[in-house]
């Protein structure tokens, strides 16, 4: 198939080659260029660049080097054609032979949501409310707008009639989340109504959903555009799309709201974002390393947000990543403390931020008084617990001597108590997660793979619905189709199924994902243990987030029953 020039070269523009190769390749920033461990070769010393400005990667190790397409070309295994289709459909650009029923359908929820957004800016000017909000906020209008802030109005079709307005159909509107219909009289009525309106936007640059804050008193407090194909909120970051332009990427900073967000990039500190009412994922995190050198977490300063820290710490540091942590005292947020002591002072905290395990260390002190024999001995429990959780073996022999040297701690005994310590409740935590849930998407498809039976037990067992990666769970029905056809398959069966119903994209990990049946059993008893963990807490998560901001007694009385529950579990 011919391709037009000027159509591969919109292509590349569209992909950024750092963004590209940062997805596959772990980047540091280095001068004007980005460096990291050539995936083309084996190599201990970082010797692969890629040069932003020029649009090109190289490698001095072993001398592969091109461009976006040329990368992904010889990484993904693709013919020049098929790497360009990949490219295309990452950037979501049309290629002609290729629309389809599906590909509009997705564009279509994309114009949608973009131009809700239009009519909600539209109707931020008019509101005085919003204004006035705003104005108390301490948020010029030049940064709601540079963030596309808007606001629905306290109607209940305002946003339909516009929308219908512009062509599209009530379907289509409520496929884009917009709308609801009710069970009562069967109307359509707006979900979004007397909210201040953040977009919710991609790398892309596609607004995919939005994040609403109520204004004046009403629950919740945020409501956030529910998940859909085109929106997935644990792979998305609030404000990332305005990072990805502004920054040199030398750090990064995970603040909880959105407000937090706009207000910061305001005072200057444009390397923040958030995440989107839902627990932090490991794929947030992937992302807070791609696009910064150095990692802060800087969460609400009580309690919640205290906790909400520890957790976060712990997702990141699986990854390999170390944060920093910066501590705002008095329990105030980052917004609020700006406002009342200025930005210079707000900066002083990074300068001042704790390590990870520091912070862990105070966390686990708070309320309690460690020269009591009792105290003493549920602190070192916790942080050992906390130790234990981590993946990275040499970090924990480094924390286990910290320990043992800073509170006289034999390193056998540490040692031995950990292992004991790894299996009992953490009051701090509400469930210990094993290990294993860290890997077990990628093993769950590797045991699949290596035995129909593995796959069967793994489809019955009710834990592929668990997943939150949807990738996962659409390649774990792809080997449970071709187990249909015939017993046995292997890899590249896989794989070209995958690229049959073009899902080219990101196949790099399976391509060289080594298949082992060794202790298959215990691996597989592994697995549903760690994924049916993870669903528990991400539930425990929810209603804990929940009951923060539900203050209705009788809901509030609902969501501690099914608390209880999960701890009987």
């Amino acid at each position: 198939m011919y391709l037009d020039e000027a159509l591969i070269e919109k292509i590349k523009e569209a992909n950024d080659i750092v963004d590209v190769i940062g997805e596959y390749v772990s980047l540091k920033k280095r001068g004007q260029n980005f460096v990291g461990l050539c995936p083309f070769h084996n190599e201990k010393t970082p010797s692969f660049n890629v040069n932003p400005n020029m649009g090109i990667y190289k490698c001095f190790g072993c001398n592969e080097s091109g461009d976006v397409i040329e990368f992904i070309k010889k990484y993904e295994s693709l013919e020049f054609n098929e790497a360009v289709r990949l490219l295309a459909d990452r950037a979501n650009i049309p290629i002609e032979e290729e629309k389809n029923i599906n590909h509009d359908e997705t564009n279509k929820f994309y114009e949608i949501n973009k131009e809700a957004g239009y009519f909600y800016i539209e109707n931020l000017r008019k509101s005085k409310l919003a204004m006035e909000y705003l104005k108390s906020r301490n948020i010029s209008y030049e940064y709601a707008m540079k963030f596309g802030i808007g606001y629905a109005p306290d109607s209940w079709n305002m946003t339909t009639n516009y929308l219908k307005s512009k062509g599209y159909t009530t379907e289509e509107i409520e496929e884009a989340n917009l709308i609801k219909k009710s069970e009562k009289t069967g109307d359509y009525y707006d979900l979004f109504r007397s909210r201040l309106m953040f977009p919710i936007i991609d790398l892309k640059g596609r607004v995919v959903g939005f994040s609403g804050r109520i204004i004046g008193d009403g629950e919740p407090k945020y409501y956030n555009s529910s998940e859909s194909k085109g929106f997935i909120k644990g792979n998305l970051l609030y404000g990332l799309n305005i990072v990805k332009k502004s920054t040199n990427r030398d750090k990064i900073m995970l603040v909880e709201g959105n407000i937090d967000v706009v207000k910061l990039h305001q005072m200057g500190i444009n390397y923040v974002v958030a995440p989107l009412g839902t627990a932090f994922t490991e794929r947030q995190a992937q992302l807070l390393k791609r696009f910064g050198e150095e990692i802060y977490l800087c969460l609400d300063g009580d309690s919640a947000g205290r906790k909400a820290t520890l957790r976060d710490i712990e997702t990141l540091e699986n990854i390999g990543a170390e944060p920093k942590i910066v501590v705002i005292p008095n329990g105030l947020d980052p917004d609020e403390y700006i406002d009342r002591f200025g930005v210079e002072s707000f900066t002083s905290l990074l300068f001042s931020a704790k390590s990870a395990f520091s912070f862990a260390i105070e966390y686990y002190k708070e309320g309690l008084d460690i020269n009591k024999r009792e105290d003493y001995l549920v602190f070192i429990r916790q942080i050992l617990a906390f130790i234990n959780r981590l993946p990275d073996e040499l970090s924990k022999e480094v924390y286990l001597k910290e320990i043992s040297e800073d509170y006289d701690i034999s390193m056998e005994a540490l040692k031995s108590q950990i292992k004991e310590s790894a299996m009992q409740w953490d009051t701090n935590a509400e469930f210990r997660v094993p290990k294993s849930e860290n890997i077990s998407p990628r093993l769950l498809i590797n045991l699949a793979l290596t035995e129909k039976a593995n796959a069967i037990v793994l489809k019955e067992s009710g834990v592929v619905d668990m997943l939150s990666m949807e990738n996962f769970k659409y390649i774990f029905d792809k080997i449970i189709e071709l187990y249909e056809e015939k017993e046995v398959i292997d890899k590249e069966d896989l794989i070209n199924k995958l690229k049959s119903e073009g899902r080219n994209y990101s196949l790099g990990w399976l391509r060289k994902l080594e298949l082992s049946s060794k202790e298959t059993e215990k691996s597989i008893e592994d697995v549903i243990t760690g994924i049916k963990a993870s669903d528990r807490q991400n539930k425990i998560d929810n209603i804990l987030e929940e009951l923060k901001e539900n203050k209705d007694e009788t809901r509030q009385i609902e969501l501690l029953e099914m608390l209880d529950e999960l701890k009987l579990e």
